[in-house]
């Protein structure tokens, strides 16, 4: 399980986990997941506010300042470049991982663009390909590294992991697709460029752009994709959509009405 000084890195609580160590806490503990303290401060989530970043990347120096072994993983998280080559040259670490853990979507997810382009140099999985089970079905995940850099906005990580060969129309399961991700955070210029790669619009997309005229002819296409049209529109605060759904759309069955709340 997690230890305190996992716990303090989860709140970015820069004193308590100084006082911890301090205290010699075990700066190597794994937790559950696997994770060491300095795993959880580079990996703190999405969903962290923008303006908690810096927090954890201080805590990630202090952990490190005090001895935190850097791995591959890390450095790259770290954006430390010297790091990354010296250990993508030792050959000692995978350069590939499932899900979080490979080292191209730290990369990503932390917006440095060197890195990533010299982790797909040395032969990364551009979509860093991993494998769940969802009710004892196989779910291939592409684009994790992608889903990220434009969730967060950084266009030039984007960039780089497309001219390496990374899919632009990628989704992640339950999470929606780069495009939405773009879009629901209005990384316009991020968007843009996925579209020009491939990527394809959906009703969230739309919802979000307010675009009328692309969410009906998406519609007209894609028939099916009405039933879903009311979650797309409450997620992107689309009052209009949401008014003509409730005056003119389908029914929703009962059992997914609380999903809409």
């Amino acid at each position: 399980g997690r230890t305190p000084l996992h716990r303090a890195i989860e709140r970015a609580d820069l004193d308590l986990a100084t006082l911890l160590l301090d205290r010699d806490a075990d700066i190597e503990a794994q937790d559950s997941d696997g994770q060491t303290p300095l795993h959880r401060a580079l990996d703190h989530g999405w969903k962290v506010p923008d303006e908690d970043y810096p927090a954890y990347t201080a805590m990630a120096g202090l952990l490190v300042g005090r001895g935190a072994r850097v791995d591959l993983w890390s450095a790259a998280g770290l954006g430390d470049k010297a790091g990354v080559r010296q250990r993508l040259d030792a050959g000692t670490d995978p350069i590939n991982g499932s899900g979080k853990a490979a080292p191209l979507t730290i990369a990503g997810f932390r917006g440095h663009a060197d890195i990533v382009r010299m982790l797909l140099e040395a032969g990364a999985d551009p979509d860093a390909t991993y494998s769940i089970e969802v009710a004892g079905e196989t779910i291939e995940q592409k684009g994790g590294p992608l889903w990220l850099a434009a969730n967060r906005g950084h266009l030039e990580v984007v960039s780089a992991l497309l001219a390496g060969g990374a899919k632009a129309a990628i989704e992640i399961y339950a999470s929606g697709s780069a495009i939405e991700q773009s879009m629901l955070h209005g990384h316009t210029q991020v968007a843009n460029l996925l579209f020009l790669h491939g990527a394809v619009g959906h009703p969230l997309t739309y919802c979000v752009t307010n675009d009328v005229a692309a969410l009906a002819e998406h519609l007209r296409a894609n028939p099916d994709a009405r039933e879903r049209l009311m979650w797309s529109a409450i997620l992107a605060g689309n009052e209009t959509i949401v008014e003509h759904e409730l005056a003119y759309g389908p029914a929703i069955p009962e059992k997914e009405q609380f999903n809409l709340l």
